[in-house]
């Protein structure tokens, strides 16, 4: 089982233009505008439905409460080529950091030793989005039978309202044991405050030589 996030790695924002394969519903096209999810106290949730390959959660920690509500709607106008999903996050009571999306019911399959690039598009809606409280990105390891192994943790501030390209250029499995990995995205929002934000064109591939 994967432990908690309790520490971050390094914290880190890189933008760049790095090219990679979209990874399933990294647009976020399969759901009309306007679709939405929101899990909300005492229990929060889990869903796995809503928006296919992607799994979006709310879960309490050691007793304590989940966020006040954590939300995931599609945006945007699919025919434009403009769709995203918005992730808005109500942290008014003062919750433990712990709701995420991620697409580990879809995870990637990767080679080790390899270099490999994420890379995706970002906007803040409202809210603050920086320092201790900015994105959380995640990159998970996984062996062949879906047992965690490693993860690495890096912090992207968010602070344009329109969106902007953000990349990881060259990531490498740190486990040899490591087949698949998924991505977790979590904005940090502060204890007492709410924000939200948009996401899409969620990339992963081999990274370019030149990283």
């Amino acid at each position: 089982m994967k432990p908690p996030l309790l520490t971050i790695a390094c914290t880190l924002a890189i933008i760049a233009s790095v090219h990679g394969e979209l990874v399933s519903n990294g647009d976020f096209k399969e759901q009309p505008p306007g679709t939405t999810v929101q899990l909300l106290v005492p229990d929060g949730g889990v869903d796995t439905m809503t928006f296919p390959d992607w799994r979006l959660y709310s879960d309490p920690v050691a007793g304590t409460p989940v966020a006040a509500a954590f939300t995931a709607t599609a945006v945007g106008d699919a025919a434009a080529g403009t769709t995203a999903i918005r992730l808005d996050v109500d942290n008014t009571n003062s919750a433990p950091e712990n709701w995420g999306m991620d697409n580990s019911n879809a995870k990637i399959p990767v080679e080790s030793g390899k270099d490999y690039s994420l890379s995706f598009d970002a906007a803040l809606v409202s809210g603050n989005l920086t320092g201790n409280h900015d994105l959380l990105v995640v990159v998970d390891e996984w062996d062949s039978d879906s047992k965690w192994l490693a993860g690495t943790y890096i912090g992207f501030p968010i602070v344009e309202k329109s969106s902007q390209p953000f990349s990881i250029p060259k990531w490498t499995p740190k486990n040899p044991d490591t087949v698949q990995i998924s991505i977790l995205f979590r904005p940090r929002v502060a204890n007492g405050e709410a924000a939200s934000m948009t996401l899409t064109n969620i990339r992963f591939g081999i990274s370019d030589p030149k990283y």
